[in-house]
């Protein structure tokens, strides 16, 4: 996007002259010629604004009324040289500036704007990256307090997605036992809309990978995610006759809200590992005792919440894996990819099959944006200490 700003000074309106003081030896047509010099300039503003390689605007606004301010009064005392009232106006007259400033989206200094938008890779346009308050320190490296926000909104918004799915899950589980019974016929019908489920759930995962910079449709498709996992989650107890995903799901949720709070709370150096790897596994230890107590409490001792604990501490530590230069980079475009990562590992409970085509899509759709990415020139380093 190219700006071009112009100011540039036009002939004077017709306004009332200043009033000079004439004092006795003054020359008239001096004093005549001062009020004349002294008289304000019109400006007229060309503003042009290239959006796009296809079309161009340009506004021109002229002003021709002056403002209207009493003009000050020159006093010439006894003994002063008429040139010198000449000099005075001159001094007070206002200066015409002429003002250029043009701006390319590649950052670089060229004096014609490129009429053609170049493609910029997702995450890498200049509005992205001047999008925290304030420029950053350097390049792809975001401010402390920026860091901490965006690792707090990703983990209270997984925890609130979570929990939803748990709560649509458990509201399922009381409906099927109060309708049906505990013991539920697998019919091919209940199969068949359990795997369909699936199959959805996986379908809008890409969908919502694709369009995870995209705002309303990213948190649009979030909520369609989370009612068809919680859902599929609320008849997978029908289906696999096991209560593992009751602890996972349940592990999670506890897991991600805990690490939300770590990270308000915790403060540390630029890039430090620590910064993603204690809030993740103090809240996988913290949901892995809630739960192995409840469980032990209130069911007979089982092998369902040890292994789940067990899965979950590799879910955590894949996430680590998978997302931590998302995390570092606290871009907001990578908040729904974390989230995608998250949910396309938790399906493989469901089906390992299509877990393996869902990371597949995500590592092949992600290998050819990074190909696409343009190089990026660095950012100036902030004035601010």
């Amino acid at each position: 996007m190219a700006a071009q700003v112009q100011s540039e000074s036009l002939e004077a309106d017709a306004r009332q002259p200043q009033q000079l003081e004439q004092q006795p030896g003054d020359q008239p047509e001096n004093v005549s010629a001062a009020a004349n010099e002294l008289q304000p300039q019109a400006r007229r503003v060309t503003f042009e604004l290239t959006a796009d390689g296809s079309s161009e605007t340009e506004v021109q606004s002229e002003s021709l009324e002056a403002d209207a301010r009493q003009p000050q009064q020159l006093e010439q005392q006894p003994g002063d040289q008429p040139e010198n009232v000449s000099a005075a106006a001159n001094e007070l007259q206002p200066q015409a500036r002429r003002v250029t400033f043009e701006l390319t989206a590649d950052g670089s200094s060229e004096t014609e704007a490129d009429a053609s938008r170049p493609e910029v890779a997702r995450g890498f346009t200049m509005r992205s990256r001047l999008s925290s308050w304030r420029i950053p320190e350097a390049s792809d490296k975001m401010p402390l307090y920026v860091q901490r926000a965006f690792r707090v909104k990703i983990f209270a918004l997984l925890a609130f997605q979570q929990a939803a799915c748990f709560l649509m899950m458990v509201g399922i589980h009381a409906l099927i036992l109060v309708e049906v019974g505990p013991h539920v016929e697998r019919s091919l019908t209940v199969q068949a809309v359990y795997y369909m489920l699936s199959f959805a759930d996986m379908i809008i995962l890409m969908k919502l990978w694709m369009v995870r910079d995209s705002y309303p449709c990213n948190y649009l498709l979030l909520t369609v995610m989370t009612l068809l996992s919680g859902s599929l989650w609320g008849l997978t107890e029908t289906i696999l006759l096991t209560k593992l995903h009751l602890y996972i799901i349940g592990i999670v949720s506890l897991a991600m809200a805990v690490a939300a709070a770590v990270s308000f709370l915790l403060t540390s150096t630029y890039g430090s590992e620590k910064d993603v790897l204690i809030p993740l596994f103090t809240g996988w230890a913290a949901g892995s005792a809630a739960v192995l107590t409840v469980a032990l409490t209130l069911f007979r001792i089982s092998w369902e919440p040890f292994a789940a604990c067990g899965f979950v501490g590799g879910l955590v530590l894949l996430l680590v894996l998978e997302t931590q230069q998302f995390l570092f980079s606290s871009k907001p475009d990578n908040v729904m990819g974390i989230i995608v990562i998250l949910n396309a590992s938790l399906l493989s409970i469901v089906s390992i099959p299509f877990c393996v085509i869902l990371f597949g899509f995500l590592y092949v759709s992600q290998s050819e944006e990074n190909a696409e990415a343009p190089a990026v020139p660095e950012l100036p380093a902030s004035a601010e200490p």
